[in-house]
């Protein structure tokens, strides 16, 4: 979803040949590679070398010509020796941050680009990367801080745009991500990660479109962008994955068995399709995981879920969702385990503590469930969600003006959570003194059995 990107240096005319111009994009040092043999332009500065060794970005564009092949191992072979020699080379430590990045060594990749940051906190690359790395830790708040800064150094960048745009479409910023999405189409219109985002973000805001004619406009914008891109790229994962996740909340909005049915099928064949391109790419195993979750096949969805983790254990999401899978097939001893062990990469994901808190409240443990709760609102204060939770916990320990102030809250975070509106709404009936105290006792009891509503695990695509 997110794009990355590289630092070339501008060196001798073979070098720019062969590496591309010096301006930042990946893709401009692989489209060199597509244009001319690999072989032929490592050999051109290689050559390059043998005239001065002690040129250090001759070294670093060919360690950006293994990144463009997507031969990370040997890139790093290549970049790590040139930091070796000269320590402070922000752009080649800059560059191997983002190498492992792309093979999931997230906490070396926060080191080197962190370290690049506090040299130079101009370095328009470490901070674009960096953000890119805080979105996948799902911190959207901090990454749009990193990506506003690149932004503020070099407004031209059209995927820094699109990353920023994620960055406020996670936040709820959906006003700024739409501006946002419109700067980087401005700038390239034929960027195909631009479009794919753009289509994420118009699809993320459908559920929330209580007007039906609004809801079908948007569908159909989502739709015509995906479609866009295969036709320009048939084997496009991100499309494919988009497509599906598209069809997927047309399911669950749609009226009737045989319609659903219609999109679901639809949705199966695209992730088909998304897999087919990239069998290993550990976002369709989750996007899958989560269609059969919402089917209520929590076996095969906890299949998919595993999958995802196998390809890569840093898909927050896939965590959650695994968690939940085993929650809802009964497996709940395996669930906690689940969500400790997912703590120990994502200690300060509020999504974790959330539906550990409901795994409590749903075992009877209230203790556990209050301080999962807590923790996760200290981590992230505007969750409406986990509030409404909290509140939960709060009516079956008899603490009703806790409970009121916090359903209050959640209401107050997010006017459109229903299920934050009806509990409220219940419980002041229920405390009302014409009512009789009879009914406060049926709220309790009415919360332990997850009679009341809001309990759902939260469960982030």
């Amino acid at each position: 979803m997110y794009e990355q990107h590289t630092v070339e240096e501008k060196t001798d005319e073979a070098a720019k040949e062969a590496a591309g111009e010096a301006n930042g994009d990946k893709s401009k040092a692989a489209e060199g590679a597509q244009q001319e043999d690999p072989v032929e332009i490592q050999t051109r500065l290689v050559e390059a070398t043998k005239v001065d060794n002690m040129q250090p970005h001759i070294w670093n564009n060919i360690g950006l010509l293994y990144m463009s092949l997507e031969k990370f191992e040997g890139a790093k072979a290549v970049l790590q020796p040139i930091l070796a020699n000269f320590h402070e080379y922000n752009d080649a430590m800059s560059n191997l941050g983002l190498c492992c990045m792309c093979q999931d060594e997230l906490d070396e990749a926060a080191a080197n680009l962190q370290t690049v940051i506090l040299r130079d906190s101009s370095h328009v690359e470490a901070l674009s990367n960096y953000g890119v790395l805080l979105l996948r830790h799902q911190q959207y708040a901090a990454a749009a801080v990193f990506l506003e800064r690149a932004i503020d150094m070099d407004l031209g960048q059209s995927y820094v745009w699109s990353n920023l745009a994620c960055a406020y479409s996670g936040e709820g910023r959906h006003a700024d991500a739409a501006k946002a999405f419109k700067h980087a189409r401005e700038l390239d219109e034929t960027n195909v990660a631009v479009t794919c985002n753009l289509a994420h973000h118009i699809a993320a805001t459908i559920q929330a479109e209580g007007d039906a004619v609004a809801r079908g406009v948007k569908l159909a914008q989502a739709e015509k962008m995906y479609s866009s891109v295969l036709c320009d790229e048939a084997e496009s994962v991100q499309a494919w994955t988009g497509l599906a996740a598209l069809f997927k909340v047309q399911t669950e909005l749609a009226e009737g068995d045989e319609k659903r049915a219609e999109l679901r099928a639809l949705s199966l064949e695209a992730f088909s399709q998304a897999l087919d391109a990239n069998a290993a790419d550990p976002v369709v195993w989750t996007q899958v995981g989560l269609l059969n979750l919402a089917e209520g096949d929590y076996k095969r969805a906890e299949m998919c879920f595993r999958s995802g983790i196998q390809h890569s254990p840093n898909i927050l999401s896939a965590w959650c969702n695994l968690g939940v899978a085993l929650q809802l097939a009964g497996s709940t001893n395996e669930a906690i385990l689940m969500y400790a062990k997912a703590l120990a990469s994502f200690a300060n994901s509020h999504e974790i503590y959330n539906n550990m808190g409901n795994l409590y409240r749903q075992l009877g443990k209230l203790e556990e469930a209050q301080t999962a709760f807590s923790t996760c609102l200290r981590l992230q204060p505007e969750y409406a969600l986990g509030h409404n939770n909290l509140a939960l916990v709060h009516i079956v320990q008899g603490r009703y003006a806790e409970a009121r102030k916090s359903l209050q809250e959640a209401v107050a975070l997010d006017p459109s959570l229903d299920a934050a509106k009806s509990n409220l709404l219940k419980l002041n009936f229920m405390l009302d003194p014409a009512n009789g105290p009879a009914l406060a006792a049926a709220a309790a009891a009415a919360a332990a059995q997850d009679q009341l509503l809001g309990a759902t695990p939260a469960a982030p695509a």
